[in-house]
């Protein structure tokens, strides 16, 4: 019965046939820097797993923000200063930055 059991729980593929679609993940105000002194930063781990699903990650942000930065390059495909102050203007702000690239 347990063989039953995980026949029908583990049966299917575990790898794709064909590579999926890349994807494209906009985050508007990124995170704070937690500990850069220490060579770390908040939420590390899932900057380095959008990386490995090989998902484009495009940050909007304020000009001099942490991510900017070249060492922190690695972490992203693109970013974009805007100012994204929580305001009425912030969604024609990131439609005007997204749109020039």
């Amino acid at each position: 019965m347990l063989e039953e059991h995980l026949k029908v729980r583990l049966s299917f593929d575990w790898i794709l046939p064909t590579k999926p679609a890349r994807r494209k993940i906009v985050m508007v105000g990124a995170r704070p820097a937690s500990d850069i002194a220490k060579g770390s930063f908040g939420h590390q781990w899932a900057y380095e797993a959008i990386k490995a699903l090989d998902i484009r990650l495009v940050i909007l942000d304020q000009l001099g923000h942490w991510l900017q930065n070249q060492a922190y390059s690695y972490t992203r495909d693109d970013f974009i200063a805007i100012d994204v102050t929580d305001d009425a203007g912030l969604p024609g702000r990131i439609d005007e930055a997204l749109e020039e690239r």
